[in-house]
């Protein structure tokens, strides 16, 4: 029953990264393993499905990482193409684009419900993730957010400091 059940976990898993990858593949990104990554003007737009280590044989939990690099902000001989989200200047859980803003994590099942999941994320990446990041990925963007005091995922001082950085480079 558990390697059944698993198998069906999986499935449904593997039926959301399809639909992630045809969705996101139609606005440039690419699929690396559980992210997929977009380069333009030398920065990187990063979503990233992360399974929680508390997921078993009959439940995977999952949540979506947004992130953005910046080339410019990077440390001599780091790629956009290569860096994780770990050396992003922007972060952003899927959930705090939700009408009450929360680190939400999905679970799939097996069972039909796990449809309404896979539409409620992908939803929330075309209407919502993609439009922060298409705003946020280029230095300008990034640089125009840390004006307004904003700065998701990173301290205020790294806020500072980076849009010195930006300022300094113009």
């Amino acid at each position: 029953m558990w390697a059944m059940a698993n198998e069906t976990v999986e499935k449904q898993f593997y039926a959301l990264m399809l639909a992630l990858k045809a969705r996101l593949k139609l606005r440039g990104f690419a699929k690396q393993g559980q992210k997929f990554r977009r380069v333009i003007d030398g920065n990187a737009a990063l979503i990233e499905v992360q399974r929680s280590v508390w997921s078993d044989s009959a439940t995977i939990r999952l949540t979506l990482n947004m992130y953005v690099i910046s080339a410019r902000l990077l440390g001599p001989g780091l790629d956009v193409r290569k860096v994780g989200g770990a050396r992003a200047q922007l972060r952003q859980r899927i959930g705090f684009f939700l009408p009450d803003p929360h680190d939400k994590w999905w679970e799939l099942t097996g069972s039909v419900d796990d449809a309404e999941v896979i539409d409620e994320i992908l939803r929330l990446v075309t209407e919502n993730a993609l439009p922060f990041l298409n705003s946020h990925s280029s230095d300008e963007g990034l640089a125009a957010l840390w004006e307004t005091g904003i700065s998701p995922g990173i301290i205020d001082r790294q806020r500072v400091k980076f849009l010195h950085q930006l300022r300094a480079a113009e």
